[in-house]
């Protein structure tokens, strides 16, 4: 934890630790790391074979149409909509960053 003195210059704690809890907290955080990796490689063996097989259902029974089985299109897509054209000397007047509407 750092704070500063009344020097301005920051001080830290510093914790003193005996060796056997230094090993303590080594297998503590050993032990935590192997149960992720356990709990993430069973999740892995599990899931993985289920999206596998969706995939390859979804690939090869209900996938996309192939393009010839597609409708042509039917000419461009316009939107539709009021556009205005906005003279330079409008431009110039706005400031950047702002609505002015």
């Amino acid at each position: 934890m750092a704070w500063q003195d009344p020097y301005g210059q920051p001080r830290f704690r510093v914790v003193q630790m005996r060796p056997w809890q230094i090993v303590l907290a080594a297998a503590v955080v050993l032990a935590l790391l192997v149960a992720l990796a356990l709990v993430a490689g069973a999740v892995f063996l599990i899931a993985f074979p289920i999206l596998f097989i969706g995939g390859l259902v979804y690939r090869f029974l209900g996938g996309r149409k192939k393009p010839e089985q597609r409708p042509p299109r039917t000419g461009p897509t316009v939107i539709e909509g009021e556009y205005e054209v906005i003279p330079p000397e409008r431009v110039s007047d706005r400031t950047p960053g702002r609505d002015n509407f």
